[in-house]
Protein backbone atom coordinates (compact mmCIF):
# COMPACT_ATOMS: atom_id res chain seq x y z
CA UNK A 1 0.00 0.00 0.00
CA UNK A 2 1.09 3.42 -0.69
CA UNK A 3 0.91 5.04 2.61
CA UNK A 4 0.06 8.42 1.59
CA UNK A 5 -2.61 7.60 -0.68
CA UNK A 6 -4.06 4.11 0.57
CA UNK A 7 -3.83 2.64 -2.81
CA UNK A 8 -2.00 -0.47 -3.89
CA UNK A 9 1.71 0.48 -5.18
CA UNK A 10 1.87 -0.38 -8.83
CA UNK A 11 4.56 -3.10 -8.79
CA UNK A 12 6.85 -4.60 -11.49
CA UNK A 13 4.54 -7.41 -11.91
CA UNK A 14 1.69 -5.51 -12.92
CA UNK A 15 3.74 -3.48 -15.87
CA UNK A 16 4.52 -6.91 -17.08
CA UNK A 17 1.00 -7.30 -17.43
CA UNK A 18 0.16 -4.34 -19.05
CA UNK A 19 2.88 -4.69 -21.48
CA UNK A 20 2.49 -8.58 -22.08
CA UNK A 21 6.25 -8.89 -20.97
CA UNK A 22 8.21 -11.35 -18.33
CA UNK A 23 9.07 -8.98 -15.37
CA UNK A 24 12.39 -10.02 -16.01
CA UNK A 25 12.14 -7.40 -19.07
CA UNK A 26 10.57 -5.25 -17.19
CA UNK A 27 13.67 -4.84 -14.98
CA UNK A 28 15.67 -4.69 -18.02
CA UNK A 29 13.63 -1.78 -19.25
CA UNK A 30 14.08 -0.13 -16.24
CA UNK A 31 17.72 -0.52 -16.34
CA UNK A 32 18.08 0.85 -19.61
CA UNK A 33 19.76 -2.61 -20.72
CA UNK A 34 20.68 -2.49 -24.61
CA UNK A 35 19.56 -6.13 -25.06
CA UNK A 36 15.81 -5.11 -25.16
CA UNK A 37 14.37 -5.02 -28.93
CA UNK A 38 13.25 -1.33 -29.56
CA UNK A 39 9.71 -2.16 -29.71
CA UNK A 40 9.21 -4.54 -26.42
CA UNK A 41 11.37 -1.12 -24.43
CA UNK A 42 8.64 1.14 -26.03
CA UNK A 43 5.71 -0.98 -24.89
CA UNK A 44 7.13 -1.26 -21.47
CA UNK A 45 8.23 2.14 -21.14
CA UNK A 46 4.30 3.11 -21.87
CA UNK A 47 2.61 0.75 -19.17
CA UNK A 48 4.93 2.43 -17.11
CA UNK A 49 4.03 5.39 -17.92
CA UNK A 50 0.27 5.03 -17.89
CA UNK A 51 0.36 2.83 -14.79
CA UNK A 52 2.61 5.71 -12.99
CA UNK A 53 5.03 2.61 -11.55
CA UNK A 54 7.74 4.40 -9.65
CA UNK A 55 7.16 7.58 -11.80
CA UNK A 56 10.22 9.69 -10.64
CA UNK A 57 12.99 6.46 -10.01
CA UNK A 58 11.82 4.90 -13.69
CA UNK A 59 11.92 8.41 -15.23
CA UNK A 60 15.34 8.78 -14.27
CA UNK A 61 16.73 5.46 -15.05
CA UNK A 62 15.05 5.64 -18.42
CA UNK A 63 16.89 8.95 -19.12
CA UNK A 64 20.16 6.80 -19.09
CA UNK A 65 21.38 6.45 -15.68
CA UNK A 66 20.96 2.82 -14.65
CA UNK A 67 20.53 1.00 -11.31
CA UNK A 68 23.48 1.24 -8.70
CA UNK A 69 21.97 -1.74 -6.98
CA UNK A 70 23.20 -5.42 -7.37
CA UNK A 71 21.12 -8.73 -6.27
CA UNK A 72 23.26 -11.15 -4.12
CA UNK A 73 21.46 -14.13 -3.30
CA UNK A 74 22.81 -17.07 -1.72
CA UNK A 75 21.95 -20.74 0.33
CA UNK A 76 23.78 -19.95 3.99
CA UNK A 77 26.74 -18.35 3.07
CA UNK A 78 25.46 -15.32 4.92
CA UNK A 79 26.10 -17.08 8.58
CA UNK A 80 29.36 -18.53 7.18
CA UNK A 81 32.40 -16.61 8.27
CA UNK A 82 34.39 -18.02 5.90
CA UNK A 83 32.88 -18.73 2.80
CA UNK A 84 30.82 -15.12 3.42
CA UNK A 85 34.32 -13.73 2.30
CA UNK A 86 32.88 -14.72 -0.82
CA UNK A 87 30.16 -11.54 0.00
CA UNK A 88 32.99 -9.29 1.15
CA UNK A 89 34.58 -9.81 -1.91
CA UNK A 90 31.79 -8.95 -4.00
CA UNK A 91 31.09 -6.10 -1.89
CA UNK A 92 34.59 -4.45 -2.11
CA UNK A 93 34.43 -4.44 -6.14
CA UNK A 94 30.49 -3.31 -5.89
CA UNK A 95 31.64 -0.29 -3.68
CA UNK A 96 34.75 0.34 -5.73
CA UNK A 97 32.14 0.84 -9.35
CA UNK A 98 29.37 2.83 -7.05
CA UNK A 99 27.37 -0.13 -6.28
CA UNK A 100 25.73 -1.57 -3.81
CA UNK A 101 24.76 -5.20 -3.00
CA UNK A 102 21.15 -6.42 -1.54
CA UNK A 103 22.22 -9.52 0.07
CA UNK A 104 19.15 -12.65 0.44
CA UNK A 105 20.48 -15.70 2.19
CA UNK A 106 17.70 -18.33 1.33
CA UNK A 107 18.64 -21.51 2.50
CA UNK A 108 17.79 -24.32 0.25
CA UNK A 109 14.06 -23.31 -0.53
CA UNK A 110 12.82 -23.26 -4.02
CA UNK A 111 10.29 -20.64 -2.62
CA UNK A 112 12.72 -18.35 -0.68
CA UNK A 113 14.62 -18.20 -4.15
CA UNK A 114 11.64 -17.34 -6.14
CA UNK A 115 10.02 -14.83 -3.78
CA UNK A 116 14.12 -13.63 -3.14
CA UNK A 117 14.47 -13.33 -7.22
CA UNK A 118 10.89 -11.37 -7.51
CA UNK A 119 11.33 -8.95 -5.01
CA UNK A 120 15.00 -7.95 -6.25
CA UNK A 121 13.74 -7.79 -9.48
CA UNK A 122 10.89 -5.17 -8.01
CA UNK A 123 13.86 -3.10 -6.22
CA UNK A 124 14.86 -2.46 -9.90
CA UNK A 125 18.79 -4.37 -9.34
CA UNK A 126 20.62 -4.18 -12.18
CA UNK A 127 21.99 -7.47 -12.27
CA UNK A 128 21.87 -10.48 -9.68
CA UNK A 129 24.76 -12.89 -8.49
CA UNK A 130 23.97 -16.58 -7.27
CA UNK A 131 26.87 -17.62 -5.06
CA UNK A 132 26.29 -21.27 -3.60
CA UNK A 133 27.68 -22.20 -0.06
CA UNK A 134 29.58 -25.43 -1.78
CA UNK A 135 29.85 -26.68 -5.60
CA UNK A 136 26.24 -28.17 -5.90
CA UNK A 137 22.95 -27.92 -7.83
CA UNK A 138 21.07 -24.71 -7.83
CA UNK A 139 17.61 -24.10 -8.64
CA UNK A 140 17.84 -21.40 -11.14
CA UNK A 141 14.19 -19.12 -11.25
CA UNK A 142 13.24 -18.70 -15.13
CA UNK A 143 13.18 -14.71 -14.24
CA UNK A 144 16.64 -15.02 -13.65
CA UNK A 145 17.38 -16.25 -17.98
CA UNK A 146 16.53 -12.53 -19.16
CA UNK A 147 18.98 -10.51 -17.14
CA UNK A 148 22.15 -9.91 -16.45
CA UNK A 149 22.66 -13.02 -14.09
CA UNK A 150 25.49 -14.78 -13.33
CA UNK A 151 26.47 -18.05 -10.82
CA UNK A 152 29.56 -18.52 -7.93
CA UNK A 153 30.87 -22.05 -6.80
CA UNK A 154 27.86 -24.09 -7.89
CA UNK A 155 27.88 -27.08 -9.92
CA UNK A 156 27.84 -26.46 -13.66
CA UNK A 157 25.58 -29.40 -14.43
CA UNK A 158 22.33 -28.15 -15.62
CA UNK A 159 23.16 -24.75 -15.95
CA UNK A 160 25.40 -24.27 -18.88
CA UNK A 161 24.11 -21.44 -20.32
CA UNK A 162 25.12 -18.83 -17.41
CA UNK A 163 28.35 -17.49 -16.78
CA UNK A 164 30.03 -19.39 -13.93
CA UNK A 165 33.34 -18.45 -11.24
CA UNK A 166 34.60 -21.74 -10.95
CA UNK A 167 36.53 -22.21 -7.32
CA UNK A 168 39.57 -23.54 -9.47
CA UNK A 169 39.34 -26.82 -7.81
CA UNK A 170 41.13 -28.62 -10.95
CA UNK A 171 44.14 -26.38 -10.59
CA UNK A 172 44.13 -26.79 -6.80
CA UNK A 173 44.70 -30.26 -7.64
CA UNK A 174 47.46 -29.77 -9.97
CA UNK A 175 48.66 -27.54 -7.62
CA UNK A 176 48.59 -30.20 -5.05
CA UNK A 177 50.41 -32.78 -6.91
CA UNK A 178 53.68 -30.19 -7.65
CA UNK A 179 53.95 -29.42 -3.88
CA UNK A 180 54.26 -32.83 -2.73
CA UNK A 181 56.62 -34.05 -6.06
CA UNK A 182 58.38 -30.93 -5.65
CA UNK A 183 58.92 -31.65 -1.67
CA UNK A 184 60.53 -35.46 -3.07
CA UNK A 185 57.61 -37.67 -1.78
CA UNK A 186 56.69 -40.81 -4.28
CA UNK A 187 53.86 -42.62 -2.15
CA UNK A 188 50.79 -40.46 -2.01
CA UNK A 189 47.34 -41.06 -1.04
CA UNK A 190 44.71 -38.34 -1.52
CA UNK A 191 41.94 -38.61 1.17
CA UNK A 192 39.24 -37.20 -0.92
CA UNK A 193 35.60 -36.46 -0.76
CA UNK A 194 32.49 -37.99 -2.72
CA UNK A 195 33.11 -39.65 -5.76
CA UNK A 196 30.04 -37.77 -7.15
CA UNK A 197 31.37 -34.52 -5.78
CA UNK A 198 32.41 -32.59 -8.96
CA UNK A 199 35.18 -30.98 -6.22
CA UNK A 200 36.51 -34.16 -5.75
CA UNK A 201 36.28 -35.20 -9.36
CA UNK A 202 37.53 -31.68 -10.54
CA UNK A 203 40.93 -32.04 -8.02
CA UNK A 204 41.29 -35.38 -8.82
CA UNK A 205 41.63 -35.15 -12.02
CA UNK A 206 43.78 -32.24 -11.73
CA UNK A 207 46.01 -34.26 -9.25
CA UNK A 208 45.94 -37.64 -12.18
CA UNK A 209 46.92 -34.97 -15.32
CA UNK A 210 50.05 -34.03 -13.62
CA UNK A 211 51.22 -37.63 -12.64
CA UNK A 212 50.68 -38.41 -15.49
CA UNK A 213 53.63 -36.12 -17.02
CA UNK A 214 55.96 -38.40 -14.89
CA UNK A 215 57.28 -42.32 -15.94
CA UNK A 216 54.76 -44.81 -15.16
CA UNK A 217 56.52 -46.31 -12.39
CA UNK A 218 57.97 -42.41 -10.76
CA UNK A 219 55.27 -42.52 -7.92
CA UNK A 220 52.62 -44.69 -6.50
CA UNK A 221 49.55 -43.03 -6.05
CA UNK A 222 45.90 -44.09 -4.24
CA UNK A 223 42.79 -42.58 -3.73
CA UNK A 224 40.43 -42.48 -0.62
CA UNK A 225 36.61 -41.87 -1.29
CA UNK A 226 34.43 -40.61 1.90
CA UNK A 227 33.43 -36.97 3.12
CA UNK A 228 34.28 -33.57 3.88
CA UNK A 229 34.48 -34.28 7.33
CA UNK A 230 36.99 -34.18 10.33
CA UNK A 231 35.37 -38.01 11.58
CA UNK A 232 35.92 -39.31 7.94
CA UNK A 233 39.88 -38.28 7.80
CA UNK A 234 40.19 -39.80 11.67
CA UNK A 235 39.08 -43.28 10.31
CA UNK A 236 39.88 -43.23 7.12
CA UNK A 237 43.50 -42.44 8.80
CA UNK A 238 43.34 -45.19 11.04
CA UNK A 239 42.12 -47.82 8.57
CA UNK A 240 45.94 -47.15 6.69
CA UNK A 241 47.33 -47.41 10.04
CA UNK A 242 46.02 -50.53 11.02
CA UNK A 243 46.52 -52.04 7.67
CA UNK A 244 49.93 -51.69 7.63
CA UNK A 245 50.54 -52.92 4.57
CA UNK A 246 51.47 -49.60 2.73
CA UNK A 247 52.63 -46.60 3.76
CA UNK A 248 52.10 -43.38 1.97
CA UNK A 249 55.22 -40.48 2.76
CA UNK A 250 52.78 -37.85 1.82
CA UNK A 251 48.48 -37.29 1.97
CA UNK A 252 46.75 -34.74 0.46
CA UNK A 253 43.63 -34.39 2.06
CA UNK A 254 40.05 -33.18 1.11
CA UNK A 255 40.48 -29.99 2.99
CA UNK A 256 41.37 -29.27 6.71
CA UNK A 257 38.88 -30.76 8.26
CA UNK A 258 39.68 -33.93 7.10
CA UNK A 259 43.57 -32.71 7.45
CA UNK A 260 42.92 -32.38 10.89
CA UNK A 261 41.19 -36.17 11.83
CA UNK A 262 44.48 -37.47 9.96
CA UNK A 263 46.43 -35.37 12.52
CA UNK A 264 44.10 -37.15 15.51
CA UNK A 265 44.89 -40.95 14.09
CA UNK A 266 48.63 -40.54 13.51
CA UNK A 267 48.87 -38.68 16.94
CA UNK A 268 46.62 -41.51 18.45
CA UNK A 269 49.28 -43.92 16.96
CA UNK A 270 52.43 -42.09 18.38
CA UNK A 271 53.52 -40.90 14.79
CA UNK A 272 53.96 -37.23 14.13
CA UNK A 273 53.48 -34.24 11.23
CA UNK A 274 55.59 -34.06 9.44
CA UNK A 275 58.21 -36.49 10.47
CA UNK A 276 56.60 -39.37 10.07
CA UNK A 277 53.65 -38.18 7.34
CA UNK A 278 53.43 -35.31 5.53
CA UNK A 279 50.53 -34.05 5.35
CA UNK A 280 48.71 -30.99 2.58
CA UNK A 281 45.09 -29.66 3.36
CA UNK A 282 42.97 -27.63 1.40
CA UNK A 283 40.55 -24.29 1.97
CA UNK A 284 42.69 -22.49 4.68
CA UNK A 285 40.01 -22.88 6.89
CA UNK A 286 40.18 -19.71 9.33
CA UNK A 287 41.13 -20.85 12.89
CA UNK A 288 41.61 -23.89 11.96
CA UNK A 289 44.52 -24.66 9.51
CA UNK A 290 47.34 -22.26 11.21
CA UNK A 291 46.13 -23.37 14.76
CA UNK A 292 46.39 -26.88 14.96
CA UNK A 293 49.57 -28.35 15.77
CA UNK A 294 51.90 -28.45 13.14
CA UNK A 295 50.38 -25.33 11.75
CA UNK A 296 48.93 -26.86 8.21
CA UNK A 297 50.29 -26.54 4.91
CA UNK A 298 47.29 -26.36 2.88
CA UNK A 299 46.05 -24.48 -0.51
CA UNK A 300 43.29 -21.60 -0.33
CA UNK A 301 39.92 -21.72 -1.45
CA UNK A 302 39.59 -18.35 -2.98
CA UNK A 303 36.40 -16.76 -1.47
CA UNK A 304 37.38 -13.61 -1.52
CA UNK A 305 38.82 -13.60 -5.42
CA UNK A 306 35.39 -15.13 -6.42
CA UNK A 307 33.17 -12.77 -5.22
CA UNK A 308 35.34 -9.64 -6.36
CA UNK A 309 35.41 -11.73 -10.12
CA UNK A 310 31.69 -12.45 -9.97
CA UNK A 311 30.80 -8.73 -9.77
CA UNK A 312 33.41 -7.65 -12.31
CA UNK A 313 32.40 -10.11 -14.84
CA UNK A 314 28.44 -9.23 -14.03
CA UNK A 315 29.35 -5.39 -14.32
CA UNK A 316 30.84 -6.51 -17.80
CA UNK A 317 27.63 -8.18 -18.57
CA UNK A 318 25.18 -5.41 -17.59
CA UNK A 319 27.56 -2.98 -19.59
CA UNK A 320 27.84 -5.13 -23.00
CA UNK A 321 24.44 -6.50 -23.15
CA UNK A 322 26.65 -10.10 -23.55
CA UNK A 323 26.69 -13.10 -21.06
CA UNK A 324 30.40 -13.94 -21.00
CA UNK A 325 31.76 -17.90 -19.92
CA UNK A 326 33.55 -19.14 -17.18
CA UNK A 327 35.61 -17.02 -15.22
CA UNK A 328 38.25 -19.15 -12.76
CA UNK A 329 39.73 -18.26 -9.51
CA UNK A 330 42.96 -19.23 -8.37
CA UNK A 331 43.85 -21.52 -5.60
CA UNK A 332 47.31 -20.29 -3.90
CA UNK A 333 49.79 -22.41 -1.80
CA UNK A 334 50.19 -21.84 2.27
CA UNK A 335 53.27 -22.61 3.32
CA UNK A 336 53.35 -23.62 6.79
CA UNK A 337 54.56 -26.86 8.93
CA UNK A 338 53.06 -29.93 7.60
CA UNK A 339 55.41 -31.12 4.87
CA UNK A 340 58.70 -32.27 4.93
CA UNK A 341 61.20 -32.29 2.04
CA UNK A 342 62.63 -36.26 1.57
CA UNK A 343 64.43 -35.79 -1.75
CA UNK A 344 64.91 -34.08 -4.80
CA UNK A 345 62.04 -32.61 -6.42
CA UNK A 346 60.32 -34.84 -8.78
CA UNK A 347 57.79 -32.17 -10.74
CA UNK A 348 57.78 -31.96 -14.88
CA UNK A 349 58.97 -29.12 -16.10
CA UNK A 350 56.84 -26.04 -15.74
CA UNK A 351 56.16 -25.90 -19.39
CA UNK A 352 54.20 -29.69 -19.90
CA UNK A 353 51.72 -28.42 -17.56
CA UNK A 354 48.86 -25.62 -17.51
CA UNK A 355 50.30 -24.69 -13.82
CA UNK A 356 53.26 -23.93 -13.05
CA UNK A 357 55.55 -25.71 -10.44
CA UNK A 358 54.92 -25.09 -6.94
CA UNK A 359 58.25 -23.99 -4.74
CA UNK A 360 58.69 -27.03 -2.53
CA UNK A 361 57.44 -26.33 0.58
CA UNK A 362 59.85 -25.84 4.36
CA UNK A 363 58.90 -24.63 7.31
CA UNK A 364 57.22 -21.86 8.03
CA UNK A 365 55.96 -19.72 10.99
CA UNK A 366 52.67 -20.29 12.25
CA UNK A 367 50.77 -17.56 10.40
CA UNK A 368 51.51 -18.87 7.03
CA UNK A 369 52.03 -16.74 4.23
CA UNK A 370 51.82 -17.32 -0.21
CA UNK A 371 54.46 -19.53 -0.89
CA UNK A 372 56.58 -17.49 -3.12
CA UNK A 373 58.55 -18.48 -6.65
CA UNK A 374 62.49 -18.92 -6.58
CA UNK A 375 64.24 -18.01 -9.39
CA UNK A 376 63.65 -20.75 -12.07
CA UNK A 377 60.22 -21.72 -10.91
CA UNK A 378 57.32 -20.27 -10.48
CA UNK A 379 54.19 -20.56 -8.69
CA UNK A 380 50.74 -20.35 -10.93
CA UNK A 381 48.02 -17.68 -8.20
Amino acid sequence: MDGRSGKRRVTMHDVARRAGVSQSTVSLVVNNNPIVATETRDRVSRAIEELGFRANRSARTLRGAPSKTIGFVTNQMATSPFAGRTILGAQEVAWKHGHVLLVVDVGDSVELTDTAVSLLLDQDVAGIIYAAMTPKSIYVPAALRDVPFIVVNADPRGIEEFPLVDAGNYDGGVLAARTLLAAGHRRLLFLTGEPENPVTGDRERGFRDVLALLPADAVEFRVSYGTYEISSGYRRMRAEIEKAAWWPSAIFAANDRVALGVIQALSEAGRRVPEDMSLLGYDDQPALADQVHPALTTITLPHLEMGQLAVNALLEQIGSGVRGGRVVAHPKLIVRESIRVIGPSLEPPQSESAAAPASAPGRRTRKGRPSRPSADRGIMH
